[in-house]
């Protein structure tokens, strides 16, 4: 059984942050001072916007939200562990039915996901969600990694909303509002 939970507490998000599959650890700690998963979920616990765990059999598995960073402006961001393909289709089904509609609602015009240039997966991802590449960003990471920026913005993103069908959760998810 796969639980949403909303507002994770930090066991929650630490469990994840530290057992991150590999791609994703590149991606987040490439744009972080430090590679500390504990550093990164203290950062993360007390986020203004929305944040979503998706458990799986009583483990965490996968966080993602969005963060306003000024007005109509908000930032996505989503990674997990190596569980990550046993939880993608229920997180996928919870942001296209219920955090992008509510984005909408909380007035976005921009919502942003900046990806690693090698996470081909999060890329694919992104766009089977309607969020368009918008551009490359040389020297992005730490590194000088690249990375990509995807962009949904108002317009598109009402279209593709609209062409969605009505929130609906497969009948092994239970939300659970914290």
């Amino acid at each position: 059984m796969i639980e949403i939970v909303a507002k994770p507490g930090l066991e929650m998000i630490e469990h994840v942050t530290a057992n991150m599959r590999e791609i994703d650890r590149v991606e987040v700690f490439a744009t972080r001072w430090d590679d500390d998963p504990k550093a990164y979920a203290r950062v993360l616990l007390p986020m203004n916007g929305f944040m979503w765990c998706a458990v799986r059999d009583d483990v965490p598995c996968a966080l993602w939200g969005a963060v306003p960073v000024w007005p109509h402006h908000w930032i996505a961001f989503a990674f997990g562990t190596d569980d990550w393909a046993r939880v993608v289709l229920t997180m996928t089904k919870h942001i296209r039915s219920f955090m992008l509609p509510a984005l909408l609602r909380a007035k976005a015009y921009r919502v942003s996901a900046a990806t690693h240039a090698d996470h081909t997966e999060a890329h694919r991802w992104l766009e089977s969600m309607g969020a368009v590449k918008e551009m490359d960003m040389p020297y992005y990471g730490k590194g000088g990694e690249v990375f990509f920026n995807y962009v949904w913005t108002k317009e598109p993103f009402a279209l593709t909303l609209s062409k969605i069908p009505a929130r609906k959760v497969d009948e092994d998810v239970r939300i659970a509002f914290g």
